[in-house]
């Protein structure tokens, strides 16, 4: 079984020559930066979490933007790792299994993400609404997915995100089990609607530009690595704002 995890750990991806005011971006990782239990937003993790564990929904790192992507690898992950390895920033990917369909080498991807300094959770094997299974659906649901990582990469997965952000005592539960630390965010610019409905990004991108200007507080970011609209001009300008703030 998997050692349980507390703390959330973070790497502060230097953007430029550093300043007082600087945004980061971040991504969780091991062994650098914490960000524990003394720095996660308390009132959030006492209004989602139960006795069974730990649930981490905002960071209070100022200055600081963790990138998080759900439902992937796709045809357009490749692209998005391009730019993150151009730009110096590593990522979490909250992967599925059963969910898009790449024609790329799956198993290629997920060692390249771990290649290039980023990290792999679990998003359920399929993107289920786990709270509609009983304990052992649920259970299968993240094990399944977790000997695919295993196989593919040698790698054990130690971060969760529920699909739809829904939890309750037995998801809970069972990640207490297994040792993840269940991770949901604290800005969703809803990038999908966006992608789906056309693609133009400049409603999300203004919703990143709102919280880049508060560089007092720190967030986990929810994003999207299945949409070409997300990989190609939302995450270049979110990158590019951090640049310049």
């Amino acid at each position: 079984m998997i050692a349980v995890k507390d703390v959330i750990v973070v790497v502060l991806v230097k953007m430029r020559q550093a300043r007082s005011d600087e945004v980061h971006l971040s991504a969780f990782t091991e062994n650098l930066v914490q960000c524990d239990k003394a720095s996660i937003d308390k009132q959030q993790r006492r209004k989602r979490s139960t006795s069974a564990g730990v649930v981490v929904e905002s960071c209070n790192l100022s200055k600081t933007i963790a990138l998080t992507f759900d439902d992937g690898p796709s045809d357009y992950t490749p692209e998005l790792l391009d730019t993150l390895k151009l730009n110096g920033i590593h990522a979490i990917f909250f992967i599925n299994w059963e969910n898009w369909k790449p024609r790329v080498d799956v198993d290629e991807i997920l060692k390249r993400m771990l290649r290039e300094g980023h990290t792999i959770g679990s998003h359920a094997y399929s993107h289920v609404d786990l709270t509609q299974l009983d304990v052992e659906g649920i259970r299968a649901q993240l094990t399944k997915l977790h000997s695919e990582v295993k196989r593919a990469t040698g790698n054990d997965i130690k971060y969760f995100r529920p699909p739809y952000g829904n939890v309750n005592d037995n998801v809970i539960a069972v990640c207490k089990d297994l040792g993840y630390q269940i991770v949901l965010w604290s800005i969703d610019v809803e990038d999908y609607k966006y992608a789906e409905a056309g693609g133009d990004m400049s409603a999300p991108i203004a919703e990143f530009k709102k919280a880049l200007a508060d560089s007092s507080k720190g967030y986990i970011a929810l994003q999207h690595d299945t949409y070409k609209s997300v990989v190609e001009n939302l995450i270049p300008a979110v990158i590019n704002m951090a640049n310049q703030t």
